[in-house]
């Protein structure tokens, strides 16, 4: 495959870093014009239109197919039923001049538990677990982003270590990491400030968790909003009169009904359910109560 990639047009190519050993491993990128040379005889390189017949083929919708730039997800558990895997696992048997492999990625260890067994006898897959990365990883990561998005001299030494450290403690996920090393670099830019900080990086940290509590309350159903809305303002009153103690479903049942009139919404009994689903969003209020009661305002 690297012999394939590596094919030598002319000028209409180039190599990482114009060297030759990147390209031994890696392949080269290739211009348009280059596209007509590169493939071997009786072969082509896809148009738009037969990577739209992919797409769709594997359950992509024609709306999605016709947008440009990057459409569709590279999440492997979205295909459209077992029959798309099936095919694929199969398409061997139509081939003569290459052989088709299927990588797999995803988040749930149970996915192929849920295929058709003629798919799962089809694939004979072998798992591969990938742990997530640790902070020394991640250091490698953001050290590489670094020489690329920043100028020299302009993050301390002790700024990549951090930032890696508090990705590695919560999932190991580089886009943490990455996110943190970011939203540090424009909070010091708009500091005015020509060096990233640790200061910087807590205050990123702290942007983002708020920024994620925002989006989580945002999204909550309308009855949800209104239960949690009753929790604060429950909250504020006790403060206010010196009332110590938890405060009690029939309390936030009384102002919930209240904020119900009010927003002419239909206040579910305590009976059901759905009331009682809707108070486990009070789990929100213990991590970080400053920060819901600043978005409320209340």
């Amino acid at each position: 495959m690297a012999e394939n990639l590596n094919f030598d047009p002319g000028k209409w190519s180039a190599m990482y870093d114009n060297d030759p050993a990147y390209a031994d491993t890696f392949g080269r990128v290739y211009f348009w014009k280059a596209l007509s040379s590169v493939c071997p005889t009786g072969w082509h390189v896809p148009s738009d239109d037969e990577w739209k017949e992919l797409e769709m083929y594997l359950g992509m919708s024609q709306v999605e197919a016709d947008k440009d730039g990057w459409r569709g997800t590279d999440e492997g558990d979205k295909l459209k039923g077992d029959e798309a895997l099936y095919n694929l696992s199969r398409i061997n048997s139509n081939l003569t001049n290459a052989k088709v492999s299927i990588v797999g990625l995803s988040n749930d260890l149970k996915f192929t538990d849920f295929l058709d067994p003629r798919v799962k006898s089809s694939l004979g897959e072998e798992n591969m677990i990938f742990p997530p990365y640790d902070a020394s990883e991640l250091q490698d990561i953001l050290k590489q982003r670094v020489e690329i998005a920043l100028k020299p001299n302009t993050i301390d030494d002790d700024v990549i270590p951090l930032c890696s450290a508090l990705a590695a403690q919560e999932h190991g996920d580089a886009r943490r990491a990455l996110d943190l090393l970011r939203m540090s670099a424009e909070l010091a830019e708009r500091a005015g400030v020509f060096k990233i900080t640790k200061k910087y990086v807590k205050l990123a940290q702290n942007k983002i968790e708020i920024d994620r509590i925002i989006e989580v309350v945002r999204t909550l159903p309308t009855q949800s909003k209104l239960v949690l809305l009753a929790i604060l303002l429950q909250e504020k009153y006790n403060k206010r009169s010196g009332t110590a103690g938890a405060i009690t479903t029939g309390e936030v049942y009384e102002i919930y009904k209240e904020l119900g009139k009010k927003t002419r919404s239909d206040a579910l009994t305590t009976q059901g359910p759905s009331f009682s689903r809707d108070m486990c969003t009070s789990h929100l209020l213990h991590p970080f109560p400053l920060h819901l009661h600043s978005l409320f305002n209340v």
